[in-house]
């Protein structure tokens, strides 16, 4: 699965019409979902996430401002309150594993993180791993139970 499949997965919303061009494609082997409180913590979440990348070797690739331009094209289709922040990054590596960081359909600061398995299920296992480690030490996350079968909900007692 790459990224681009995943963006479809987690961001419905921006797979309105051909924006997307997504195809039936395999869903993330894991969602887990973090609870940010504000911007501070968005920043802080951000730079952690860049750092992750460095460590990778690969760059964190924010795509939310063209994703809020895309969503202001769209009119806005889910409720206002919910598209503020918006948020849309991406980290691939060089297998075509990798994660997805998005809030779309989820209340403002809360996240969820898809991971792609690419080429090397393993190692993506890895990855993903190791990126829940270095997250929870700081916020609250949670599992998406059969992320194959369901979707993100909002987070319970999160902002």
């Amino acid at each position: 699965m790459n990224l681009r499949s995943l963006l479809c997965v987690l961001t419905p919303v921006i797979c309105v019409g051909t924006l997307c061009g997504c195809g039936v494609e395999k869903r993330p082997f894991l969602v887990a979902q973090v609870c940010l409180e504000n911007a501070e913590d968005l920043s802080a979440f951000t730079r952690q996430m860049q750092a992750i990348a460095q460590s990778e070797s690969k760059t964190l690739v924010d795509h939310s401002a063209d994703t809020h331009k895309e969503l202001d094209m769209l009119g806005h289709p889910v409720e206002e309150s919910r598209l503020r922040p918006v948020i849309n990054m991406e980290i691939e590596r060089r297998d075509g594993s990798g994660v997805l960081v998005g809030n779309s359909g989820l209340p403002g600061y809360q996240v969820a993180l898809g991971f792609s398995e690419g080429t090397n299920l393993l190692g993506a296992e890895k990855f993903a791993q190791m990126v829940v480690s270095k997250l929870e030490k700081q916020w609250r996350i949670e599992i998406v139970p059969s992320p194959a079968k369901s979707i993100s909900q909002p987070m319970a007692n999160c902002n």
